[in-house]
């Protein structure tokens, strides 16, 4: 993406204009026009963390398919019952067991697929459906504070 279309996104859906008032030295409250903010909150859940597609994968749970496909992409991360991450087209349940495999792959740059099974959530003692964290790494495979999402259907 372009340093434009990112700016065009941000504008477009994160930007806030609100009216800036204040007090004057006669106690009178008195607008003195416009604050500008952008929706930092907002736009790291939707953009960053991609809450609107993981609800729509986990909302297909409902189905009787067994794996669903979670967002995928540089830097996402889940854990809970039932999540599985996909390196070089082998799977890997999401436990500490498979914590330096996972690790491995962010830091050399592998492109990584997570998927929720419903099968290994229940023989992992899980609901049927999906209650997962989604956290963003950064590229030393370091969980960055503060930047997650919890979602428990």
């Amino acid at each position: 993406m372009t340093l434009e279309g990112a700016n065009t996104i941000l504008i477009d859906k994160y930007y806030i204009e609100e009216p800036y008032y204040y007090k004057d030295i006669d106690g009178e409250i008195k607008e003195g026009g416009k604050w500008y903010f952008i929706d930092a909150e907002k736009f790291l859940e939707e953009e960053v963390l991609r809450k609107e597609e993981v609800l729509r994968a986990i909302d297909s749970s409902a189905s009787p398919q067994n794996d669903i496909a979670l967002p995928s992409g540089a830097g996402l991360c889940y854990s809970g019952m039932g999540i599985m991450f996909e390196v070089d087209g082998q799977r890997y349940p999401m436990t500490e067991t498979n914590r330096q495999t996972l690790e491995e792959a962010v830091r050399s740059g592998k492109e990584i697929s997570w998927i929720w099974s419903k099968t290994l959530s229940l023989k992992q003692d899980g609901p049927a459906t999906p209650s997962i964290e989604v956290r963003y790494l950064d590229t030393k495979a370091r969980v960055i504070p503060d930047l997650q999402l919890t979602i428990t259907r």
